[in-house]
């Protein structure tokens, strides 16, 4: 079960990425090439639409077709194809997340789909928010489709190896109120 909801996690984490997820991203990627290395159904390339083109999409089970069968681990600069990006709705599981933005952030810079509460977690932040360039809000989502929203807001983070910093936060963290 979920943490914060009484159904079951789906294997391998897999929940499409609805149009609202991915509309708030526009402006950041128009006019760019990515990839997308957990395609799954094809749900996020469909939502990002014209506002940037996709150049290869992968999937550990794909669950559509033109996507290739591909371990993200096996992801190389060949398979890039010579995309500006990363673009993808990753697990949010931290064991399969944490080595995943690991490996895409040696490639290109990323653009991850997480739950917005991610940065405010110490062992994350420390991590990896020095590389966080942007942070781009969008709420909760209807990850069913269904019309009732999930449990967790979520945000796009964009993380870039070059950016180094830029994102700092102190801990531990000192309650400054009256």
């Amino acid at each position: 079960m979920g943490k914060q909801s009484r159904f079951e996690i789906k294997p391998r984490n897999y929940y499409p990425t609805p149009l609202k997820g991915a509309l708030p991203i526009y402006h950041f990627i128009r006019g760019k090439t990515y990839c997308e290395p957990c395609a799954g159904g094809n749900h996020l390339v469909r939502g990002i639409g014209k506002a940037a083109t996709c150049v290869a999409r992968y999937d550990l089970e794909p669950q559509a077709p033109g996507i290739v069968k591909l371990d993200y681990t096996e992801l190389t600069e060949k398979h890039l194809k010579g995309a500006d990006l990363i673009i993808t709705n990753p697990p949010w599981d931290a064991k399969i997340m944490h080595p995943m933005l690991e490996h895409f952030l040696e490639m290109r810079p990323v653009w991850f789909l997480l739950a917005s509460a991610l940065m405010n977690n110490e062992g994350f932040s420390k991590k990896y928010m020095q590389y966080c360039s942007d942070v781009q809000p969008i709420g909760r989502l209807s990850w069913e489709g269904n019309a009732v929203t999930g449990t967790k807001d979520a945000s796009w983070y964009r993380f870039d190896l070059k950016w180094n910093y830029a994102y700092t936060r102190t801990w531990p963290r000192r309650f400054m109120g009256r």
